[in-house]
């Protein structure tokens, strides 16, 4: 068994706390140069806060278990989200290149054969695994579609830029 004596441990302690410090320090310094944004062609916007849209018109329910089958329940929930979803593509003036069909989401961009794909994913008792995307906003300057992807009890924001087909996650909400 090895023992240390006290000065010993007193030494490393002092030495292990100007390395926590050390570190902390330049976290803090560096943090601030981790938000601005860099010369090169990215382009950084200001993405306004997810609002979950009321898709549930029809009298759509959350508790599945009201419906006679989760069939109905998931033909009331996809049937809500398409009107939503394909009325504010037709607002934005997109909707020959944004359309949703039942629970996908396409997304034709140039120079892509095949469109970007959101698809829902629906299970009777799967609450926590069950998500589903919606059409949150189109910022027209910068060709940037902003889809809210919600999850159980979270939310997330997806940008997709509609003219490289780069889609990015850019923040999540609980």
């Amino acid at each position: 068994m090895i023992t240390i004596s006290h000065h010993i441990k007193a030494a490393l302690t002092v030495a292990g706390l100007f390395i926590l410090t050390t570190i902390a320090s330049l976290d803090a310094q560096a943090a601030p140069l981790a938000l601005e944004p860099s010369t090169n062609e990215e382009v950084w916007i200001k993405v306004p806060a997810p609002v979950a849209i009321d898709w549930y018109e029809d009298s759509c329910r959350y508790d599945h278990t009201e419906y006679r089958t989760f069939k109905d329940y998931e033909n009331c929930i996809f049937k809500s989200l398409a009107q939503a979803d394909n009325a504010q593509s037709r607002k934005w003036g997109l909707s020959d290149r944004v359309i949703r069909e039942k629970d996908t989401i396409y997304i034709n961009t140039p120079n892509h054969k095949q469109p970007l794909v959101f698809k829902d994913y629906l299970e009777p008792f799967e609450e926590e695994y069950r998500a589903h995307y919606q059409l949150q906003d189109y910022d027209k300057s910068h060709h940037l579609l902003q889809l809210l992807r919600t999850m159980y009890e979270t939310q997330a924001t997806v940008i997709v830029d509609l003219n490289t087909a780069l889609a990015r996650a850019v923040c999540d909400q609980s």
